[in-house]
């Protein structure tokens, strides 16, 4: 389970888990999708399209079926940040280069 606080100071949790099957093969996963933790938003919009007890398709590594998602890819969070650490850098050194 993980906890959060939102910018309120409301305090809120969100748990997923659902099990699943490769050849024969039993797993549990947990991850709605790869990468940042989900807002209190998406959360909320996660759970309304994976609602409890619902059949659902499952995406896994070929090689590693215990390692899933329910939602296939990268969000954009994560693809955000992989830009933003460079573009900090080039700012950074252009800040020390001209000032």
């Amino acid at each position: 389970m993980t906890g959060y606080k939102d910018s309120i100071g409301q305090e809120w949790n969100f748990q997923i888990l659902y099990d699943y099957s490769v050849r024969g093969q039993a797993y549990q996963g947990y991850r709605p999708f790869f990468g940042s933790t989900p807002n209190k938003r998406v959360a909320r919009n996660i759970v309304a399209k994976f609602p409890e007890g619902s059949l659902v398709s499952v995406s896994y590594h070929p090689q590693k079926p215990g390692l899933s998602a329910l939602i296939p890819g990268v969000n954009r969070f994560t693809i955000s940040g992989l830009f933003a650490g460079p573009f900090l850098l080039v700012l950074a050194y252009v800040s020390w280069y001209f000032f």
